[in-house]
């Protein structure tokens, strides 16, 4: 049994840290994978992540922010017995580019296009001051502690292009109207980018069974302020015989 760990943008193996280690000492091995790092198409991404899934027996995908649609689309074909999605994005009903940008810049937006334009989106990805108003301690989403979880990748100039690329095809995405098996919400109530109320779409999704469990007092990075809350909540799923 092994757990797949999925972060949103811009973030690297890294981010999982604590969450790893907690989960490491409850007898669970795991692996991560950086969204967009090879390819930015989904369908490409798709494919690298199959064949990850296939490699190392994973049965367990957990998707943290942006990597959410990813990891539903590969939920769809894959033999993975437990889809965990945490405080992400889960539809254009609440928009990328009207809703979820200008929140994280604290902006009002008329200007969708100019949104997804590197040379404004990246500056957000890499900006302490935009992460700060997604964490109860501020101190967390210092600087220091960006750089550390993004610059690498953000320096680079092909992984840049590919979230431009992953980013259009969001506001293009929608939830499938079916899905064969069991949907675990492991979600911080007090998340103001990705706000608990989305979960009801979730809920319209026929031949599921959603399982919401709560972080209370949560905001939106809780896998760096509240990891072993997360993987915590994260074994008592994998415990659990629901298949899919």
């Amino acid at each position: 049994m092994s757990i797949l760990l999925v972060a949103g943008l811009p973030f690297e193996e890294s981010f999982w840290n604590a969450v790893q280690q907690r989960l490491t000492t409850q007898g669970y091995s795991s692996h991560t994978w950086v969204l967009c790092k090879n390819h930015g198409a989904i369908n490409q991404q798709l494919d690298d992540l199959r064949q990850f899934i296939n490699e190392h027996s994973i049965d367990t995908i957990v998707a943290h922010g942006l990597s959410l649609p990813l990891a539903i689309e590969t939920f769809k074909v894959s033999a993975c017995k437990h889809l965990i999605l945490s405080n992400g994005f889960l539809t254009t009903k609440v928009g990328l580019s009207q809703w979820i940008l200008p929140r994280l810049l604290n902006i009002p937006c008329t200007l969708k296009r100019q949104l997804l334009r590197p040379s404004i989106l990246l500056p957000v990805l890499a900006s302490s001051a935009a992460f700060r108003r997604l964490v109860i301690n501020p101190y967390v989403m210092d600087r220091e502690s960006i750089d550390s979880l993004s610059k690498d990748l953000l320096s680079n100039v092909n992984y840049r292009k590919h979230v431009s690329t992953y980013l259009k095809e969001l506001d293009s995405w929608s939830l499938p109207k079916n899905l064969d098996g069991d949907i675990h919400a492991i979600w911080g109530d007090h998340d103001l980018l990705f706000p608990v109320e989305q979960l009801e779409f979730l809920s319209a999704i026929e031949n599921i069974e959603l399982h919401t469990h709560l972080i209370e007092g949560g905001a939106h990075f809780h896998p760096i302020e509240r990891p072993w809350s997360l993987a915590d909540k994260i074994v008592s799923v994998v415990k659990t015989d629901v298949g899919h």
